[in-house]
């Protein structure tokens, strides 16, 4: 059979194997185009055994979209009861947390203990951003993230791994290197048995259980779970191929792609 997608008929300089490895549910690219279109896709059919990138994307937007569609609804009456439950606690510690954190905030229900750190929580309902980097033009609503950020200019890297020689400008970026020597995956998904190292990919995931996605394109009218892939799709408008091979002049839009063009270098 003539290498061509099996979906969208095209031939591409890239192209995938759909019964080959599998993807972010654990199944081949060819049992998400029987479950999202209801056909038998059997390997040694005589039709194609390839796909190229983007109609892969497709396919797995499709099965995504089908996944969501089948767990939103147990999802959304699950977390009914959760808010149901968190909204009768607030209710029965009403009196005492009133004595407790004696500072409201005007703007939403949050109480603080100190009048500093009210006065600190309500530059979240505002714009205001009183402390300014003297090095670029960013400003910040706490004394603690302009600190965090100058490190950026200064190059000071004061959180260091015991397990090797990298160091870090923030302790969360050390907490989250440190789950790479521990294999360590602390962030369990609630819906399913996936779990992740980090709490950013953890968020990404569970927009796969309840169909969010953010990331719009201004472009055309897709829309994406991850900022990332966003990011992948606007290239295809505005045609910047970032990703250059060290070995030719070939360049890509995403690393994937350049990933399996250093393959041929190989061979």
């Amino acid at each position: 059979m003539e290498e061509i997608c099996r979906v969208c008929l095209n031939r591409s300089e890239i192209m995938v194997n759909i019964y080959q490895g599998t993807q972010e549910f654990g199944i081949s690219i060819a049992k998400m185009i029987s479950e999202s279109t209801g056909l038998i896709v059997k390997k040694g059919d005589s039709l194609p055994e390839l796909i190229c990138l983007s109609c892969r994307e497709d396919v797995q937007n499709s099965f995504d979209i089908r996944k969501t569609y089948e767990k939103s609804h147990y999802f959304f009456c699950q977390l009914k009861k959760k808010v149901k439950s968190q909204e009768q606690a607030l209710t029965d510690d009403s009196d005492t947390g009133d004595l407790e954190l004696p500072f409201k905030c005007p703007h939403c229900p949050k109480r603080c203990r100190l009048k500093c750190n009210l006065t600190k929580h309500i530059r979240l309902h505002s714009d205001e951003r009183p402390y300014k980097c003297d090095q670029c033009q960013k400003s910040f609503k706490d004394s603690s993230a302009l600190h965090r950020h100058i490190r950026i200019h200064t190059g000071e890297r004061p959180f260091k791994c015991p397990e090797c020689p990298q160091s870090f400008s923030y302790s969360g970026s050390l907490r989250d290197h440190m789950l790479g020597h521990s294999g360590e995956r602390p962030h369990k998904c609630p819906h399913c048995s996936t779990s992740f190292r980090w709490q950013k990919l953890l968020t990404i995931h569970l927009r796969s259980h309840t169909g969010e996605r953010p990331f719009k394109c201004s472009q055309c009218s897709k829309a994406f779970s991850a900022r990332s892939t966003l990011q992948n799709h606007m290239r295809t408008h505005t045609g910047e191929q970032p990703y250059e091979c060290p070995q030719c002049q070939r360049s890509f839009s995403i690393k994937q792609r350049l990933r399996l063009h250093m393959k041929t270098h190989e061979d």
